[in-house]
């Protein structure tokens, strides 16, 4: 008596075009999920360690504290009439922007557009003394 063999199955080839599929459908997921435009830095300055650029007369020092609230010898401003008194100012005084700890970076970029946009030039990040 004679025992057959089991028949082996034959192992499938993978074919190559599915593959192709899959990749191009990822290459074309992956351009449309990228962002392709063009990010812009702020251009800023720090502070020197020198103090005689912060004790000019046409200096305008500010806090920045949480929520883009800003404060300036004690006395607290919202952003919209911080803008609207650097629109008052000549474009050429030098501002200067303190953070305060636990400042989201997020409200110092909101304070320095704003005194862009109120047409402020010059404006550097400072230190608490």
């Amino acid at each position: 008596m004679k025992i057959r063999a089991a028949h082996r199955r034959q192992r499938r080839l993978i074919g190559l075009t599915p593959l192709i599929d899959v990749v191009f459908i990822l290459l074309f997921f992956f351009m449309l999920a990228s962002s392709l435009q063009n990010w812009q830095g702020i251009r800023f300055q720090l502070a020197g360690t020198s103090s005689t650029m912060l004790e000019q007369r046409n200096t305008l020092r500010y806090v920045v504290h949480p929520g883009a609230r800003i404060e300036r010898d004690g006395e607290r401003l919202e952003l919209a009439a911080f803008a609207g008194f650097i629109e008052s100012q000549p474009p050429d005084r030098l501002l200067v922007l303190v953070p305060a700890p636990e400042t989201p970076l997020q409200d110092l970029v909101s304070v320095v557009d704003a005194a862009e946009l109120a047409g402020l030039k010059r404006i550097i990040f400072g230190t608490r003394p």
